[in-house]
């Protein structure tokens, strides 16, 4: 159990602007990484041609979808249309975890990372019974974000 004591032990980022732009830049390197990771798998379910990937890709990267034509649309397909918008939602929380867990890691508060992480895999849960392909992705946007809180971002962190 991570107690108040360990997070609140003495730390501050040493260079601030630098910490945050370096933040902000690996974390649209792995928007672009992960959106195109999706891409895949949607033109591969669509039809697999390399103008589906570029157009799948530019929809994940920008977070929303065009409107859809409730009339020419099946149920089911809107509603994955409108899950897989996610607005910039998820650039934002990842900017949340990189500077948390580069925090966490440097004051070896491992617990409030896998407690984190535990809850996102619990909230998911049910979705992944129908469709790996989303589990792997969460794991790898995941893993993206750990190493470079961990190898790049904890760098900041000064004790």
């Amino acid at each position: 159990m991570v107690e108040i004591s360990e997070l609140s032990v003495n730390w501050h980022v040493v260079e601030p602007v630098r910490f945050w732009t370096t933040a902000i830049l690996y974390g649209l390197i792995i928007r672009i990484i992960m959106s195109a990771l999706q891409a895949v798998k949607s033109a591969h379910e669509e039809d697999g041609q390399l103008w589906t990937f570029c157009r799948f890709w530019w929809y994940g990267f920008r977070g929303y979808h065009p409107r859809v034509d409730i009339h020419k649309t099946q149920g089911s397909e809107i509603k994955k249309l409108k899950n897989s918008s996610n607005y910039w939602f998820t650039f934002v929380l990842g900017l949340f975890e990189l500077s948390s867990y580069s925090v966490c890691i440097a004051i070896k508060a491992w617990p409030a990372i896998g407690a984190w992480f535990t809850l996102k895999t619990l909230s998911q849960w049910d979705i992944w019974k129908d469709d790996r392909a989303i589990f792997n992705l969460f794991l790898i946007g995941n893993i993206l974000v750990f190493s470079v809180s961990y190898f790049v971002l904890v760098r900041f962190i000064s004790l």
